[in-house]
């Protein structure tokens, strides 16, 4: 049975063609141990559970049409000793299903001290016991092999995020996990709001970052790989972006610093798309320490622009710049700049602002802007900014355009 927690481990990797080699060499080795003519429930029950795995693997092939079916007649064999798996998973989805999340009320008290006040929430005395289906759920796809997801093919995926809202209060960090593994960004917002990020623990945010640091990393290496039938890999890349873009607030400096370099990563392979890499670059530049503001702005400058030097994105208009993220204490920059390695990525957005086309020459402007207010510029770009920018005039309202 460990062969089959290992396959479907490797199918919620994306590793499908594995997975399935492996989940059906464990499939011959359970059947070829069965060989007393008594029944032998352990053995069955195993069988069940890993053919059900395999019928995930096959569905997730565009070609597995004729293949869903093959084990039909041995479902009904194994229905007759109850070692078919899918009535149990069915009834835990439905049990989860049915009930609904109770409302938790709440109390605002103010205390002695003006303008302070506490909330205190009460839960039913049950609300434990009617939370155990989920924690069954959730455990029955755990000790069975079950991966919530395979390639585009989910199971149980509502099951899966209505029990992650019942576990949430005793289990946190299992609760974003399921969530995470059906992969639904929306269930992530409740659950990884501020004020549940600020309240995790440093141990509970190291493995948060942790977990999502590698597996972005992962998805990436996927990616140069080329696209694959049935793999999810832009899904997980967003959703672990999500996740380390939302707990940036909270990390510490060199944790940040190590976020935004994953950021400049998936920029410059245009692992995300624009929107969501947008609110990526704002969460993780957002209270960048100042000693690290000067490499830091150099790196996102040195930024290719979409059109430019072959850079190409799937949506330019869509597309984040970084530096309007970018937010410097007193207009102080200029007092640790590197002129030696700034001067030619100026002179190359001069270039872009002079000669690129329009939606270049528009991020040229806004990154040669944010160096002009933060006195970057010296005197000579200053005035070449200038002619540049006013160099290409709307024909309507006389205004750069």
């Amino acid at each position: 049975m460990w062969e089959t927690r290992r396959a479907a481990v490797l199918a919620e990797l994306g590793e499908l063609k594995e997975a399935e080699e492996v989940a059906e060499h464990a499939l011959d080795d359970i059947r070829s141990k069965a060989v007393s003519d008594a029944p032998d429930f352990r053995r069955l029950s195993q069988e069940g559970w890993t053919m059900l795995l395999l019928r995930l693997l096959k569905a997730s092939r565009p070609e597995s049409d004729t293949e869903l079916d093959h084990y039909r007649d041995r479902w009904e064999r194994l229905s007759a000793y109850r070692c078919n798996p899918w009535p149990d998973l069915e009834l835990l989805e439905a049990l989860v299903k049915q009930r609904r999340m109770p409302v938790q009320p709440k109390d605002i008290v103010k205390e002695f001290d003006p303008g302070r006040s506490s909330v205190r929430y009460h839960f039913k005395s049950n609300f434990l016991d009617e939370a155990l289906p989920a924690f069954a759920l959730l455990r029955m796809l755990e000790i069975g092999a079950v991966p919530i997801r395979a390639g585009w093919v989910t199971i149980s995926r509502d099951a899966v995020l209505g029990a992650a809202a019942w576990i949430e209060t005793f289990a946190p960090l299992w609760s974003i996990g399921a969530r995470l593994r059906a992969g639904q960004k929306e269930s992530l917002e409740s659950a990884l709001s501020r004020p549940r990020v600020a309240a995790l623990s440093n141990d509970e945010r190291a493995f948060l970052f942790r977990l999502s640091g590698d597996g972005l990393r992962r998805s990436q290496r996927e990616a140069t790989r080329g696209p694959r039938v049935g793999h999810a890999g832009d899904a997980q890349t967003e959703l672990f972006g999500e996740v380390l873009s939302r707990i940036a607030f909270r990390m510490e400096p060199g944790q940040r610093r190590e976020i935004l370099e994953l950021g400049i990563s998936m920029y410059k392979s245009a692992a995300m798309r624009g929107p969501m890499l947008n609110d990526f670059f704002r969460r993780a530049l957002f209270g960048i320490e100042t000693h690290q503001l000067s490499d830091v702005i150099e790196q996102i400058l040195e930024l290719p622009i979409p059109g430019e030097a072959g850079f190409q994105v799937p949506d330019a208009e869509q597309w984040p710049e970084p530096v309007a993220h970018i937010r410097v204490p007193e207009a102080r920059l200029h007092l640790s700049i590197n002129r030696a390695r700034l001067a030619p990525l100026i002179g190359n957005l001069l270039r872009v602002a002079a000669t690129g086309t329009l939606e270049a020459r528009g991020r040229a402007v806004w990154r040669l802007a944010f160096l002009y207010w933060n006195h970057v510029l010296n005197d000579v770009e200053s005035t070449e900014f200038g002619d540049v920018l006013w160099s290409r005039l709307d024909s309507r309202s006389g205004l750069p355009s």
